[in-house]
């Protein structure tokens, strides 16, 4: 993908959105042939989410702020969730680079003992501790602690589907420390003409192989 974005080139500017890259690549013959969206969405995840990405692919963000000039959620080197909308965008790695050094170094000034302001008396300050601010407003806001989901999969696409849920859903989870997911599938399957002996015995086996907790076939 960095490769068909500097050789054509499909950059606008320092970026690119992600519904552009996608009708650029269904609309122009000179680029290759993609099946479906997602690949194209597993290629962007991919590049973002290598420790690479400074010199083989691209940053990913949420959006670009034109009024403040910088990207929204821009991230690289980690798992992302990309989206096909009007605002996410890839990121030349060395203008996403620039940016997160600058909101590295933000941050550090930030979290130092205290900032001074002024009192209202003339030649007099305060100090007003960051940390202690910000500890503060944390131990009084309440923060979701649970969370659920159930969704109904269809058996011609699971492999597909649950690929897409883990990396959707559960990889935003897998990041929050002390976090416990707990996942379980549920399989019901109505036969009209009946499973044949073999069918029985071979799921049954492969059922006690997967360390299934119950599983069972019934007459009705």
């Amino acid at each position: 993908l960095r490769f068909e974005l500097d050789r054509v080139p499909l950059w606008r500017g320092d970026h690119v959105g992600v519904r552009q890259l996608a009708e650029d690549f269904a609309k122009y013959i000179y680029l290759p042939r993609i099946r479906e969206a997602e690949v194209l969405l597993g290629a962007i995840r991919e590049g973002a989410g290598l420790m690479t990405w400074e010199t083989e692919t691209f940053a990913y963000a949420e959006g670009w702020d034109s009024q403040h000039k910088r990207y929204r959620g821009l991230r690289a080197g980690q798992l992302v969730s990309v989206v096909v909308d009007s605002e996410s965008v890839i990121v030349k790695p060395e203008i996403a680079q620039k940016q997160l050094q600058t909101d590295a170094s933000t941050v550090g000034s930030v979290e130092g003992t205290g900032v001074h302001v002024g009192d209202g008396i003339s030649g007099g300050t305060s100090t007003v501790i960051i940390e202690e601010t910000k500890e503060h407003e944390e131990n009084t806001q309440k923060t979701p602690r649970r969370f659920h989901g159930a969704v109904n999969l269809e058996a011609t696409r699971l492999a597909r589907d649950a690929g897409q849920i883990a990396q959707e859903i559960v990889q935003h989870f897998a990041a929050l420390p002390g976090c416990r997911t707990e996942i379980t599938m549920e399989i019901q399957v109505h036969i009209p003409d009946g499973a044949s002996d073999h069918v029985v015995r071979t799921v049954t086996e492969n059922c006690r192989t997967l360390g299934f907790t119950s599983h069972g076939f019934e007459e009705e």
